[in-house]
């Protein structure tokens, strides 16, 4: 009991501070939040580093989004591995911007994935435990992986492989052909 009397207590305390730095319209770029980083979005750090259950109020909506982004990676790569289309391969950079971005202001799947863990929240109740929603639970993810694929790139046939006396061989006669058009600089 005193241990929740003491977190109690902390958390009044933070959101009496929270209260005061809101009222002050300077606050957001005092000195006080500057954190030596630079090309730092002020409180972005602060938003996206709740890994602790005591770090409220943003834990859950941390955990709900890393949760999803990595299981939906992971379910991709496998997916991939699995199955193969031939002549396409996936662009991963694609599908990772999609994952790891700064959400849009309206829909995207951040707010789906959010908006389905309250819900499922709001069903479990005081008693029963939420499942944190999944890859298969927002089909606008697979649509993004079936839109990033992309055609094979035509791959050159590859080469005989020199052995180590022909390749050095090849670069003394590079660095000779380099050395012949070298002039000295005329003083």
């Amino acid at each position: 009991m005193e241990f929740a009397v003491e977190q109690q207590q902390k958390l009044d305390a933070g959101e009496k501070k929270s209260a005061e730095l809101d009222a002050d319209p300077g606050a957001t770029f005092a000195q006080a939040t500057d954190t030596g980083a630079f090309q730092e979005i002020v409180g972005s750090h602060s938003l996206m580093s709740k890994d602790t259950e005591s770090s409220t109020p943003f834990f859950d909506d941390a955990r709900v989004l890393a949760t999803l982004a990595s299981n939906s990676v992971l379910t991709v790569l496998l997916e991939q591995a699995t199955t193969s289309l031939a002549g396409l391969r996936l662009d991963w950079e694609a599908v990772l911007h999609h994952l790891i971005r700064f959400p849009p202001e309206n829909g995207g799947w951040e707010r789906r994935a959010l908006a389905l863990f309250e819900e499922r929240k709001r069903e479990a109740g005081a008693a029963g435990t939420v499942v944190l929603p999944s890859y298969a639970d927002l089909p606008e993810l697979a649509k993004v992986v079936a839109g990033s694929m992309r055609p094979l790139p035509a791959t050159p046939p590859t080469p005989r492989r020199q052995s180590k006396r022909e390749e050095m061989e090849e670069r003394y006669r590079r660095l000779e052909l380099e050395l012949r058009e070298y002039r000295y600089p005329s003083a």
